[in-house]
């Protein structure tokens, strides 16, 4: 059993009317906080109070009311087994009613139903056998109900509005053999299928909200049913029960401890008459030391929910598994966990709202919707779980990933590692501003951009921005300037376009060379030097050595240009540490051009003007 849509009109933050589509397996809910994913959930939960819509379009005014009823559709499917269970369970004296095929449809068509023959109507019943049904549910106002029910797994008779379907009854018979049977009874004799398939449906419906679930120590032993209740608060007694189930129970415990390694077992124990508690043991079980297991409300809110959602994932039954924002309350680690066991279910329906990407990239989505609050309305846009796949191969090539951009609402790609840690530093502290919903990110881990490369990152960007909106736009890229030529910098731009801008300088190394921030630096970090180092020092090895050849010269279009502009500074830097100090300390490129960064920041930020100011430019300021 499985949910295969939603439709919401006029329900909190949906307008709508609004659609969403699920399948089998894992599906996802994704979007900015208040985008509407839990408003969604509850909905799908059939747990829908009366909420109507309100925003300016809703409520134009203070005097106006929303008196529009809040409507919704659910579709869920059985399969063949599900749907005998149903029979089985409906309380009807294993009888139903379900409407007939319309006879000139391509579906009777393809059974060779007409409609009039017993063999035409025991086709049918055999198809069901084979495929199962899809119902769709309805919720108007206050209740959810299921008038006739409609059925979508095929077409019925066009009837006047009103006009209740035709319906075919029959009777599932288990003995001699499973088998359905035609019965000639009325099927007005029936009771209404509407609030027993209701019923049904919401007992495989489970919806774990990112509050801590509060469990009762009431609920223990026999009365607690087998059955988890949607409120979890009978967590303890079904636990109890499982627990005398020696093998289940040790499946469970294992679960639990590959979801949370630091939990070696867990067991209920007895508190008196009709009492008892879930007990957390850090410990492993062979201690036998009982005693020192802590009572799970003792515990993280995340245990609790991990518990109750690991039981309901060893169900026989199909579920229908509803999970609002699980990043709240697990640690990354957890959740990747508990994603790689739900992966593991042939059975069970996962759809969970996330703005994680451990989520996003760990869960091999059947499904995608990207949640969107606009103008106070939400609405829903479908994304092709391919594109996660894409996304994530074509960050990895420019040395990224979907961690590092998702949930930001821009994103600025620069030179490296060392450029995604210091410029951000230079925003706040040369321009005093925020980069509230931009992250800037490292393209790649070298120095230099070849041709061929650059391509092939404007390439990735380019497919990247044709996506339906997983990824955040990107507001240009700030590269070195290596000693471009003109030509060159102008097909980088065609080729981004004209998103690509260049430091003034050959790379951001050569705005660090200042000798007294450098003495500083390796007086600190160089315990092996008695007395330190003095600036002049630093000065005289620039001055001999930072005209060399070694480390580049004036381009031809420009050969005025003062050597502390276009020298190769990341190889000078690294040389001038291993000379002074006599090969005891390496210049590492991004740990102490970070350091560096924050100490001409602390003394003297306008060394950083010219960066901060092509920087202000991108970012709008």
């Amino acid at each position: 059993m499985h949910i295969t849509s939603g439709e919401i009109e006029n329900y909190k933050s949906f307008k709508g009317p609004v659609r969403a589509s699920f399948h089998d397996g894992i599906n996802l809910l994704i979007g900015k906080n208040n985008s509407g994913k839990s408003t969604l959930l509850d909905f799908l939960s059939l747990s829908v109070p009366a909420t109507p819509h309100r925003s300016l379009k809703s409520l134009p005014s203070r005097l106006s009311s929303n008196t529009s009823p809040v409507r919704g559709l659910m579709s869920v499917v059985f399969s063949p087994e599900e749907l005998l269970d149903f029979v089985r369970h409906s309380g009807m004296n294993n009888a139903v009613r379900l409407p007939i095929p319309s006879p000139d449809s391509p579906f009777a068509q393809s059974l060779g139903y007409i409609g009039t023959p017993a063999e035409d109507d025991q086709k049918f019943l055999s198809w069901l056998l084979v495929n199962g049904l899809e119902f769709q549910l309805e919720f108007d106002t206050n209740a959810w109900h299921a008038p006739f029910p409609r059925l979508t797994s095929y077409p019925s008779p066009q009837l006047p509005f009103g006009t209740p379907p035709q319906y075919l009854a029959f009777r599932l018979t288990l003995q001699p053999d499973l088998a359905i049977r035609r019965e000639n009874f009325g099927s007005a004799t029936l009771p209404d299928l509407s609030p027993m398939l209701t019923q049904f449906i919401q007992k495989r419906l489970y919806l774990f909200r990112s509050s801590r679930l509060t469990t009762s120590n009431n609920n223990f032993s026999g009365n607690a049913g087998e059955e988890l209740r949607p409120d979890c608060s009978n967590l303890t007694g079904v636990l109890d029960l499982l627990q005398r189930n020696h093998g289940a129970f040790e499946e469970y415990n294992s679960l639990v401890s590959r979801v949370l390694p630091e939990i070696k077992h867990v067991s209920v124990r007895y508190l008196g008459p009709g009492q008892g508690e879930i007990a957390i043991w850090l410990h492993e079980r062979s201690t036998k030391r009982d005693d020192l297991a802590i009572p799970l409300s003792h515990a993280g809110s995340g245990v609790s929910h991990v518990l109750a959602m690991l039981y309901v994932f060893m169900s026989e039954q199909s579920q229908m598994i509803l999970i609002d924002e699980p990043q709240s309350y697990l640690h990354p680690g957890a959740l990747r966990s508990l994603i790689e066991v739900f992966k593991t279910s042939t059975r069970h329906q996962f759809i969970i709202s996330t703005h994680s990407p451990t989520v996003i990239t760990a869960s091999d989505a059947s499904s995608i919707t990207l949640l969107r609050l606009i103008d106070g309305e939400s609405n829903a846009v479908p994304v092709d779980p391919r594109d996660v796949i894409q996304a994530r191969a074509y960050l990895h090539e420019i040395g990224a990933s979907v961690a590092d951009v998702f949930g930001a609402e821009t994103v600025l790609w620069v030179e490296g590692a060392t450029e995604e840690q210091c410029f951000p530093l230079i925003v706040r502290q040369v321009l005093n501003k925020s980069i509230f919903g931009t992250v800037i990110v490292g393209v790649v881990s070298t120095s230099e951009l070849e041709a061929k490369r650059t391509r092939r990152i404007f390439e990735v960007y380019n497919r990247l921005s044709k996506g339906p909106g997983l990824l955040p736009v990107a507001l240009g890229f700030l590269f070195d300037d290596e000693l471009r030529s003109e030509d060159t910098k102008r097909e980088m731009r065609k080729l981004a376009d004209g998103k690509v801008h260049f430091l003034r300088r050959r790379m951001y190394e050569n705005y660090l060379l200042q000798p007294r921030i450098i003495a500083e630096l390796l007086t600190e970090c160089d315990g092996g030097k008695s007395g330190g180092y003095a600036e002049a020092d630093v000065q005289n090895w620039l001055d001999t050595n930072g005209n060399s050849p070694r480390y580049g010269k004036a381009p031809d279009f420009d050969p005025d240009r003062p050597w502390i502009e276009y020298v190769d500074a990341a190889n000078l830097l690294e040389d001038l540490f291993t000379d002074l100090s006599d090969a005891r300390m390496s210049y590492d490129k991004t740990t102490h051009s970070v350091d560096l960064t924050k100490r001409i920041l602390a003394t003297d930020p306008q060394e950083f003007q010219e960066v901060a100011n092509t920087l202000g430019a991108m970012l709008g300021y």
